[in-house]
């Protein structure tokens, strides 16, 4: 037995900066809902940036990259916590807040990862909260279209994501 023993089933680990402020299109990777050491619930939603649009909050040196890993963390413990997830899945699927269920909520972060693979425009902002404290606010704008991305990103960054048809397929569903 190897020290590699059991590499089948281990995760990849994942290794991202948090959201800093700006305005990107980012590919969902994976929606997470766990715990932390000290057993505060969260839910966490890591993405790949596709793109930073130019008309972004804060400084432009420190807006995230195409090909970088980022992370919002949703903390269950503060106030805004289900106002942000309601807010996030009713934009991300467009459809009303009074639409989303507990059960969407649950089923985001579950085995399945339906949000997974999906390109979203989402607005990062500092503002101060009611502490006196700076925030990074994450408003998840909407769903991009696929018909959409090939007109912002460079040809490189649609190989990389969006290799063969996956794009072509992409449209063809959204269309459908």
């Amino acid at each position: 037995m190897s020290m590699f023993s059991g590499i089948e089933t281990a995760k990849a680990s994942f290794d991202a900066k948090y959201l800093q402020q700006g305005h990107y299109l980012c590919r969902i990777d994976r929606v997470k809902a766990d715990k932390t050491r000290s057993g505060d619930q969260f839910l966490a939603v890591e993405m790949t940036v596709l793109h930073t649009f130019t008309d972004g909050d804060g400084l432009p040196e420190k807006w995230h990259k195409a090909g970088e890993s980022a992370s919002h963390l949703m903390m269950a413990k503060h106030d805004s916590f289900l106002g942000n997830v309601k807010a996030m899945i009713a934009n991300l699927l467009a459809c009303h807040e009074s639409e989303v269920k507990e059960s969407d909520c649950v089923k985001v972060s579950e085995k399945e990862q339906p949000l997974a693979g999906m390109v979203a425009e989402i607005r990062a902002r500092d503002i101060l909260t009611r502490a006196n404290k700076s925030f990074t606010k994450v408003s998840y704008i909407r769903e991009f279209p696929a018909s959409e991305i090939e007109a912002v990103l460079d040809e490189k960054t649609l190989a990389l994501y969006f290799p063969g048809d996956t794009l072509e397929k992409m449209i063809e569903e959204e269309n459908a």
